[in-house]
């Protein structure tokens, strides 16, 4: 709540204004826990503050354990970096699954952003990921495939850049309006030759990837009790070296994050092995 107040001032020239501010909580959290069929046991937790340190960062720390997965990440975002038009997120995460493959993810970001008009609508943001990538382990078949190229580990280094349109009527809780968001990002560098590439960020890996994500609100009824919502992505990943796209980076669909009714990953690309 806020009430405004004009007590009465020293100077009878002047008008003094008091502005009291009931500020909301601004932190949430929660545990859930649950069973699957794949997954079995199932542990999640989530901690989340607006006002982290009360200097309007806005916070998240979020767990998820089960027998298939084990995934933590940490997310701190400054909407207006030194009281500024300018963003800047910080972020950490560690993943380990094991579903068609044992693989996992260990990494971090960052990210600076500049708003791009006055509704703070329209940002274009730059950043910078590294993250460890691989498989824990892998038959001796599939470590010989293509040359070695397809299951491979190593580092990712990768620079970005993305444009985020936000035209919902509520970022909390949408009813009507559309978000978007376009990326295109280099990892390593590229080929210029036969004989030289050029590296850019470092890494192991060099491929570049674009990206599309689309959400749509819009209420069916007057009342906005129900809304329809589409969320859609576009992507496409390129190598630029040459070599073939590592298995940890390629786009794999299946399972509740994705298309439900199918087991986690099963879509895509596959390679049959055939014994005699």
């Amino acid at each position: 709540s806020v009430n405004i107040s004009t007590p009465r001032s020293g100077n009878p020239d002047e008008l003094d204004m008091k502005v009291e501010v009931s500020e909301q909580p601004t932190g949430s959290f929660s545990v859930g826990a649950g069973f699957s069929n794949l997954e079995n046991f199932v542990f999640t937790a989530n901690v989340s503050k607006n006002n982290f340190l009360g200097l309007g960062y806005v916070m998240s720390l979020a767990a998820n354990v089960s027998s298939s997965r084990q995934q933590g990440n940490l997310n701190i975002f400054d909407p207006y970096f030194l009281d500024s038009r300018w963003t800047l997120r910080v972020t950490g995460y560690s993943m380990s699954q094991q579903f068609i493959e044992d693989e996992y993810q260990r990494g971090g970001s960052m990210a600076v952003g500049r708003y791009l008009d006055q509704r703070d609508d329209w940002r274009l943001e730059f950043d910078y990921t590294g993250e460890d990538t691989g498989l824990n382990s892998i038959d001796a078949y599939k470590a010989r495939l293509l040359g070695g190229e397809l299951y491979r580990n190593g580092l990712t280094s990768t620079g970005g850049i993305s444009l985020l349109v936000d035209k919902r009527n509520n970022r909390i809780n949408a009813t009507r309006g559309v978000y978007a968001v376009a990326s295109a990002n280099l990892s390593g560098g590229f080929r210029v030759n036969e004989d030289e590439i050029i590296s850019v960020f470092g890494g192991d890996f060099n491929f570049v990837e674009t990206k599309l994500n689309v959400r749509f609100y819009q209420p069916i009824i007057k009342s906005e009790k129900l809304i329809f919502r589409y969320n859609g992505t576009l992507g496409a990943i390129y190598s630029t070296d040459g070599s073939i796209i590592p298995y940890i980076h390629r786009y794999r669909a299946g399972g509740i994050n994705s298309i439900r009714g199918y087991d986690w990953f099963t879509l895509g690309p596959s390679i049959r092995a055939y014994g005699y």
